[in-house]
């Protein structure tokens, strides 16, 4: 409400003195009635921002924040854009900030559940027999949690004669990366065999398919980690060469 200010009296001044001063001693019982009623009327719940102070020299004496009871009371235009919550300002959750079990799916971003989610493509490439390759590999910083590798790639080959072919595939983790990229490193988290036995006499070509899927985590918080597809060329009888396409690998790290 606008600030309030005393009646005027009988003759024309607000206050009592300059009355006497202008003829007029009598104290008037209605004008005594009139300057207390707007004094009570205004403390009885209708004092708002324009009775507060507002001049800067006296911020000091507008009422001090301990003062005032905003429980239930403070709504979302309170708060300035890109305001943050000190840690442990808001109990009942992790970090005393977010309250247990509370977030849901749709108030996720899309991909916020995954620390990482990386593919990778490699090239087409030829297989020394006998020697491991490097077909695809990727890298990413981990939060330290659980994370799935998947791989997978086609091998064709050419038999001369009759015999049999073999194709090694593994998923290797270098943690830490090495930071070399092409060369075999690191750990076997996961490794297999594919083969054919051919019965048909003469040159002829084929392909084996080679799909592999391990998982591993508890990593460094923030380390890099590089994850490496790789293939072999078990040299057997009547293999005459063997050679890739379209080798992939695929890293998901949960949140």
């Amino acid at each position: 409400m606008p600030v309030p200010h005393r009646p005027i009296k009988s003759a024309g001044n607000a206050n009592y003195a300059d009355e006497v001063t202008d003829g007029t001693p009598d104290i008037i019982d209605t004008e005594v009635d009139a300057d207390f009623n707007t004094l009570y009327e205004t403390l009885d719940g209708k004092i708002d921002d324009d009775n507060i102070n507002a001049k800067p020299f006296l911020a000091f004496k507008k009422i001090v924040y301990d003062k005032l009871n905003l429980t239930g009371r403070i709504v979302p235009g309170d708060l300035v854009s890109g305001f943050v919550f000190p840690p442990g300002s808001i109990t009942g959750g992790p970090g005393g900030s977010i309250g247990h079990r509370t977030i849901t799916v749709d108030n996720l971003q899309i991909g916020a559940s995954f620390q990482a989610f990386t593919m990778v493509t490699g090239a087409n490439r030829s297989l020394t027999p006998n020697v491991e390759t490097v077909c695809a590999e990727t890298t990413w910083k981990t939060r330290g949690g659980v994370f799935f590798i998947f791989g997978m790639l086609h091998a064709g080959f050419t038999v001369a004669a009759t015999g049999t072919m073999n194709l090694g595939v593994a998923l290797r983790l270098q943690a830490p990366d090495s930071g070399t990229a092409g060369v075999v490193g690191g750990s076997v988290l996961a490794s297999q065999t594919e083969g054919m036995t051919s019965f048909q006499s003469g040159t002829w070509g084929g392909s084996l398919p080679g799909v592999i899927m391990a998982f591993s985590g508890l990593q460094t918080d923030g380390s890099t980690l590089r994850a490496q597809l790789t293939g072999t060329s078990e040299l057997a009888s009547g293999l005459s060469g063997m050679s890739v396409w379209e080798p992939n690998i695929f890293v998901v790290e949960l949140a």
